[in-house]
């Protein structure tokens, strides 16, 4: 078409000047020779985090991670996050000493990347890390000029600097050492801006100087082996510059501001000049070229007119055209460098850089007129194809006629809301609109349609849905306005209308979707709620419903139908892809557990034998009905859009269209390939955050973490670089033990852990492509450190400590045990000596009183002796009464033993209890020695003092009881008396009540027994 078409416009110039040759008609066919080939594009920028949308150059690690360096920084890519070097940044691992980075190269290691800054010196950064590791060669402040770092090349360790002002220094990066400097202006006696330069195999260094020609240097002996002049080099009498330069299979590939130049480094000649000079479809070569990039037999150059491509014999030419919008073209008419990396290209520019996921992309988006006539399709109804190369789209506002092979977009004359197109007898095409049928040719031209084909002028003004040819003379159209399908004879020039109120045959909905003809020259008519089979021959129709297993209703929405070997397929919105059997019952649905990404269905279409197409809400979905497994595609990956239009779609030249918002896509089907590289996978960063500050490790080859034990949360993050379709990349994980099947995390390429116990956990991740292909997992050991209560020696010692308790509590039961035991046995004792001893002495008076009835003495001492025992009886109860402990209940006690001794003896009893003292709590062994050591207290006084009054007191100071008995009686001299078994009683009853005994006394002034709580 392109060798056609020059021709044609070349004859009508001849026609116009006879003066033109012959010579000119064959340049004219080798020009149209130069094909064009559109590639999606996806373009970034500072909107999507660049540090700055001027793109100085890119390189790839071997990791596969991208560094991009721009006039604001340094920035690495992995396909959706960018991680950014610059000057001033908060991370000061990630600063850098100057913000331009003019050029960059990978250390021979593969484990750095070195930085060059104008002004500022040579960078080297960790790859693994993400860290600025040390800087070098800054010239501030000492003897040496400030230079402006321009290029550099690396050979071995070495890497030699070129500078604006004709300086070159090799540096050593093994030393860390300038070894030495060259200076053009001793070599070659003026200060040549150094441009560009590169080392070939055998150790020569060939220096491209501004507007001057190569320099060839030997390093290793530093002397100059050759200057190749600017008149060698095709260049004499231009002032020019190098702008990139490419060594490949022996010839350098040298771009400058004049045009392409190949150099052979075997003898230092020129290459291909007079190709250039004497092809027309290579006359871009000898314009401003900014940059050239070599990469498996391909040789890709940017400049002023473009983007393009040739073998490295400058054979088959072509130009590399972004899709969809014109205003892409700034991209590739100002770029700066080109990196290739199989089927992904990357171009920078002054204005971002752009992204060709695969140069090889099965869809070209068309949306904007690509030759900048300004328009545009906003909203593909339908498609029609006119010729092999044009498409009519009916659009909301005007039908558009689109060249799918050259980009362009022509408008029609009449503008109108157009619904659908098709094709009509005599190679005419009928668009059908708000202001009625319009009929056009294939040179987009209006015709009258009353004039052509009367017989529609009664549907003229009906606004059709869809359109089918049935054989050499019917063609059937189905109104928009629910008044069925007419049948149009173009044979007999009669149109008949088959609707529900017909006749015979007769439909059973006039909302119809689409009309199909099928291999068996059947006419499908897809209605809501019901499918019409129609036969013209025999004029039968037949009707049929589909029902979804488990519903009652019948399936409504029937977008649209396809036919291929398999049978036929339905697409039906908001159910999915169905399938038939032979007799029109339900076969099968393909849904969202086949992978269809949006059951909102519209077009489907046969792509391949075994595979099927169909556009819907959100993309569109190709199935594989031999696996019954569905891909999706969207605008990321080179549609026009990823929204669709249900009756948009067609095919035509062994392409399929589909369309919707913002124009078309037009599919390649034999450029659908599989992707079986799964992504490179790494851990790219781990953050901990606790309550006091928020932690980031960067290290690709991150293999274990330790979290402490205050971390509130932490986020694994991971890199998969993959380049052809970074949005579909999907991961799952493992944490082990915790979970020991794999999780799906879907596309977030990160995992936050909370809420996990102390101890040691192996984290594993793994990710697949947009193929599904899985890559290898990859491990991190996380050791989680328990806080203070959850360690090994907290446990130990709670342990200890309940063990000491539950001791404690032991000694505690046995000691309480001992003192009761020690009651009982006291108890015992006293039973056995004073109740004891009272009633052996009532039995031996009981026995003289039996011998010698009529003594009455004996019998006294019986009953005072059984009055003494059941009074010591009730004292030993009331001891072991665990309900009568206070000292309310003591007092009471001692008043009812004493109170009848001293009314008997005329002596008068009196107390004094604090207040406080009353509800004292005594222990049994307290209680009984203080009862014991009052009773004998009071007894004392009675026999020997010779009182008049006797008085008890009690107070309480703080938790301390002091007690004391006194009377006013004769009292005693304490060193003369020898003290008798009653004082030694008190004392040693009170030690053991936990009191101290004090006996204050003497002749004449009474006695006082004072106990003192100790």
């Amino acid at each position: 078409m392109h060798l056609l078409s020059a021709i044609y416009r070349l004859i009508k110039a001849v026609r116009k000047n006879e003066r033109v040759t012959l010579f000119l008609l064959i340049i004219a066919c080798q020009a149209a020779g130069q094909e064009t080939a559109f590639v999606p594009i996806t373009r970034i920028s500072v909107d999507n985090g660049l540090s700055s949308s001027n793109i100085r150059k890119i390189v790839q690690d071997k990791y596969g991670f991208l560094w991009i360096s721009t006039q604001d920084g340094l920035n690495r890519f992995e396909g959706k996050k960018i991680e950014i070097l610059n000057a001033g940044n908060k991370n000061q691992e990630r600063s850098l000493p100057g913000q331009d980075i003019y050029d960059i190269c990978l250390d021979q290691s593969g484990e750095y990347l070195w930085a060059l800054i104008p002004y500022a010196g040579l960078s080297r950064i960790d790859l693994r890390t993400v860290r600025v590791v040390k800087n070098y060669i800054k010239t501030n402040g000492t003897d040496q000029p400030n230079l402006w770092y321009k290029c550099m090349a690396q050979q071995n360790s070495r890497l030699y600097i070129g500078t604006n002002e004709g300086v070159i220094i090799a540096f050593d990066t093994q030393k860390e050492e300038v070894l030495f400097r060259l200076n053009t202006r001793e070599l070659l006696g003026t200060d040549y801006p150094v441009d560009k330069i590169d080392c070939t195999p055998d150790g020569k260094l060939y220096i491209f100087l501004s507007g001057k020609g190569i320099l060839i240097y030997d390093p290793a002996r530093q002397q100059m082996l050759d200057v190749i002049d600017s008149r060698e080099l095709n260049l004499g009498g231009v002032v020019f510059q190098f702008t990139d330069v490419k060594l490949h299979a022996g010839i350098f590939w040298i771009s400058t501001s004049v045009g392409l130049r190949c150099l052979s480094t075997s003898n230092n000649q020129l290459l291909h000049t007079r190709k250039m000079q004497t092809t027309p479809s290579l006359s871009f070569l000898n314009d401003y070229l900014s940059t050239v990039s070599v990469y498996n037999g391909r040789v890709m150059y940017g400049g002023k007119e473009g983007l393009f491509q040739t073998d490295t014999l400058l054979d088959h030419p072509e130009q590399i055209q972004p899709t969809r919008n014109y205003e892409n073209h700034d991209l590739f008419q100002q770029s700066n460098c080109i990196f290739q990396q199989g089927q992904v290209i990357w171009v920078g520019s002054q204005y971002g850089l752009a992204w060709i996921k695969n140069r090889f992309s099965p869809f070209m988006g068309l949306s904007n007129s690509l030759n900048g006539n300004g328009n545009r399709i906003k909203h593909s109804m339908s498609l029609l194809p006119v010729t092999d190369s044009v498409i009519a789209v009916c659009s909301d506002d005007a039908l558009f006629f689109a060249n799918h092979l050259t980009g362009t977009i022509n408008r029609f004359a009449v503008s109108d809301f157009y619904l659908t197109a098709f094709r009509a007898p005599d190679g005419l095409f009928i668009a059908s609109g708000d202001h009625g049928l319009q009929l056009f040719n294939a040179e987009q031209q209006p015709l009258s349609l009353e004039k052509k084909f009367p017989e529609l002028a009664p549907v003229k003004h009906d606004l059709l849905v869809s359109a089918a040819s049935y054989g050499d003379s019917l063609i059937f159209m189905a109104s928009q306005n629910q008044q069925g399908i007419y049948k149009w004879n173009h044979q007999t020039h009669t149109v008949t209308n088959i609707s529900t109120t017909s006749n015979r045959p007769r439909l059973q909905s006039n909302v119809i979707n689409r009309l199909f003809t099928d291999s068996r020259k059947r006419l499908w008519i897809l209605c809501d709620n019901v499918i019409s089979l129609y036969d013209p021959r025999n004029n039968s129709m037949q009707h049929f419903t589909l029902t979804e297993p488990g519903q009652q209703k019948p399936m409504s929405v029937i977008m649209d139908i396809c036919e291929t070997g398999n049978g036929i397929w339905l697409a039906v919105y908001g159910v999915g892809i169905v399938t038939l059997t032979d007799d029109f019952r339900l076969k099968k649905i393909y849904a969202q557990q086949n992978g269809i990404n949006n059951l909102g269905l519209y077009k489907i279409m046969k792509l391949s034998d075994s595979t099927l197409i169909a556009s819907t809400n959100n993309g569109i979905t190709v199935l594989n009905m031999r696996t019954g497994k569905a891909s999706n595609y969207f605008e990321e990956d080179g549609l026009h859009s990823s929204s669709f239009e249900e009756t948009s779609g067609a095919i035509s030249g062994g392409y399929l269209f589909l369309g919707g918002f913002n124009g078309f896509t037009r599919i390649d089907p034999k450029k659908f390939n599989s992707n079986h590289t799964p992504p490179s996978l790494y851990f790219s960063n781990a953050s901990v955050s606790t309550a006091d500050t928020d932690s980031d490790t960067m290290n690709i080859f991150m293999h274990s973490l330790s979290v402490p034990s205050d971390a509130s949360q932490v986020t694994i993050n991971f890199s998969a670089v993959n380049y052809t379709g970074p949005e579909k990349v999907r991961y799952q994980y493992k944490l082990l033990p915790v979970s020991t099947q794999w999780e799906n995390g879907g596309h977030e390429a990160f995992l936050n852990l909370v809420g996990i116990g102390p101890g040691k956990y192996t984290l594993q991740v793994r990710a697949s492509n947009e193929d599904g292909v899985w890559s290898d997992p990859i491990e991190m050991s996380i050791h989680w450190q328990p806080k203070w209560f959850q360690t090994w020696w907290f446990k130990v010692l709670l342990v200890v400590c309940c063990l000491a308790i539950i001791w404690g509590l032991v000694r505690m039961r046995l000691h309480q045990l001992s003192r009761e035991e020690a009651i009982r046995r006291k108890l015992s004792n006293d039973l056995h000596d004073d109740l004891g001893s009272t009633l052996n002495s009532v039995k031996i008076h009981a026995n003289l009183a039996m011998a010698d009835p009529g003594n009455q003495v004996f019998l006294e001492r019986v009953k005072e002796g059984t009055q003494q025992a059941i009074i010591s009886t009730r004292d030993l109860i009331w001891v072991l009464d665990d309900k009568k402990d206070t000292v309310d209940h003591l007092i009471t006690r001692v008043m009812t033993f004493a109170e009848p001794l001293c009314d008997a003896q005329g002596i008068t009893l009196t107390r004094n209890i604090s207040e406080t003292a009353w509800n004292y709590k005594l222990g049994k062994e307290e209680k009984r020695n203080l009862y014991m050591i009052l009773k004998e207290s009071i007894n004392n006084s009675i026999k020997y003092a010779n009182c008049r009054n006797i008085r008890i007191e009690i107070l309480q100071d703080g938790k301390r009881l002091h007690i004391s008995v006194s009377d006013d009686g004769a009292g005693f001299n304490q060193e003369t008396v020898t003290p008798g078994n009653g004082t030694n009683n008190i004392k040693t009853r009170a030690r053991d009540a936990g009191y101290e005994a004090l006996i204050r006394t003497a002749p004449g002034m009474g006695t006082t027994v004072e106990l003192t709580a100790q």
